[in-house]
């Protein structure tokens, strides 16, 4: 037990120094042990494991070190679509929350939807269970027809072409698909109903970078058990504002890039 909780010190001590380099672009064995609170000779013995290991490097004077381009490999899994998910999980616990039925986030993924993230495990009105991961159709699902309601139109466009080659219209002629999308822009959502599960119906809303849709925020219900009416008058707005959250959330994190990249 004694040894694994070492183990587990000697790396946090070695991120606080990784972390500090980070901050600080050079420093010495010195300075770094003083900012870290950690033994100067545990810092020095931490810089000669990492200089080994190829993520640090001697800096331009003398005593000085400095991180290397091999620590950019180590955020290299970590992904935009990382970072949005960092941001919209709390928003969308917390919805999940107040409205109690399931809700999910999907990004749009080569002619379909994809769940990233979804409270169907933890809602009592779940009829799915965990979603996440599952793809759904463009035209078929309401995260679906925002995506392309929202979209810019030359990707618009592009889309319906490319659904239209490969026979995923589902029977829906372009004029009706066009109709369809723009009366869900003209609200500010769209929906399902009678598509897909018979049971349930949904209202999508999307999720926005400037004109780019980012993803695509929903709320499943039971339909026998809430009208469509009352569904959206009841949730609509309570969607918009979890979705705001979001596009607020993912501003301020990248203002924080821009500024943390010009220190």
């Amino acid at each position: 037990m004694n040894a694994r909780y070492h183990q587990v010190r000697s790396l946090e001590k070695g991120l606080r120094v990784l972390w500090c380099l980070s901050a600080r672009g050079e420093s010495s064995i010195i300075d770094l042990a003083e900012a870290t609170g950690v033994p100067r000779p545990t810092v020095h013995r931490l810089v000669d494991t990492l200089i080994n290991l190829g993520y640090v490097s001697r800096g331009r004077r003398q005593g000085l070190f400095r991180l290397t381009g091999q620590v950019r490999n180590l955020a290299a899994g970590y992904r935009e679509s990382d970072q949005f998910l960092d941001i919209a999980d709390p928003i969308l616990t917390k919805l999940g929350d107040d409205i109690v039925w399931p809700t999910d986030i999907a990004t749009y993924d080569d002619l379909g939807m994809v769940i990233r993230t979804s409270t169907h495990q933890r809602s009592p009105m779940s009829l799915h269970g965990a979603t996440t991961g599952a793809r759904f159709p463009m035209l078929l699902s309401s995260i679906g027809l925002t995506y392309l309601a929202f979209c810019p139109e030359a990707e618009q466009r592009a889309i319906i072409r490319s659904l239209k080659a490969k026979g995923l219209t589902h029977d829906l002629r372009e004029i009706e698909i066009r109709r369809i999308l723009s009366q869900a822009k003209a609200r500010g959502y769209a929906l399902r109903h009678g598509q897909g599960d018979a049971r349930t119906s949904s209202i999508s809303v999307p999720i926005m970078r400037g004109k780019r849709v980012m993803a695509c925020l929903c709320v499943v219900w039971i339909h026998s058990a809430l009208p469509v009416p009352a569904a959206v008058d009841r949730y609509l707005g309570i969607l918009q504002n979890a979705a705001r959250d979001i596009e607020d959330g993912w501003r301020a994190r990248q203002k924080e890039k821009i500024k943390m990249s010009n220190i």
